[in-house]
């Protein structure tokens, strides 16, 4: 007794001394151990991060390909129609004969004369190009090029060329053709 006090002494067997976590030898316990390093831990973080960014820019390309094919839609339809009303137009026509056995048969054939039909024609095309292929929604903010640019770069040099000047070439209807083969193959 000390002081008047009893003390009391407990004694506990213990049989290793060893840290309890030394008799885990499992594959489990290694990787814990592999899972819980600062170094590991860093890694991984950095490496999800990484996945996010790529997300995003995976997400952001994605919608521009979608703003692009929807875009590439539009100038197709615009370019077919084009086709279609220019080759609707009916230039001038000039009414033949021509001598087959037991009679004569008539007919249509288009040509195009100097004087104002065909100014008027050519001018009409210019005015349909300019109401289908440059009335995109995006063709200023894609494009901004004026008229013969337009043409030239779509058509051909020639064609652009002779539509501006209102004059024809022997290109032309060449080209015209061309131009329609083109657009049926897109």
């Amino acid at each position: 007794m000390v002081s008047g006090q009893a003390v009391a002494t407990v004694l506990f067997p213990v049989k290793d001394i060893e840290p309890a976590t030394d008799g885990c030898r499992g594959l489990s316990c290694e990787f814990a151990g592999f899972v819980i390093d600062p170094s590991v831990v860093a890694g991984i973080v950095f490496i999800g991060v990484g996945v996010l960014v790529g997300l995003g820019h995976v997400r952001s390309a994605s919608e521009a390909c979608q703003c692009e094919r929807h875009r590439v839609l539009n100038e197709c339809d615009a370019f077919k129609e084009f086709a279609d009303r220019v080759a609707a137009l009916n230039p001038v026509s000039v009414v033949s004969a021509i001598a087959t056995a037991g009679g004569s048969s008539t007919k249509h054939h288009q040509t195009i004369r100097s004087g104002n039909a065909t100014d008027s024609t050519l001018r009409r095309v210019v005015l349909i190009y300019k109401e289908t292929v440059m009335s995109v929604p995006h063709y200023e903010a894609g494009y901004d090029e004026t008229v013969p640019e337009s043409m030239a770069a779509e058509l051909s040099p020639d064609t652009a060329a002779s539509l501006a000047t209102n004059s024809r070439t022997s290109s032309w209807y060449a080209s015209r053709r061309r131009s329609r083969n083109h657009i049926a193959q897109r």
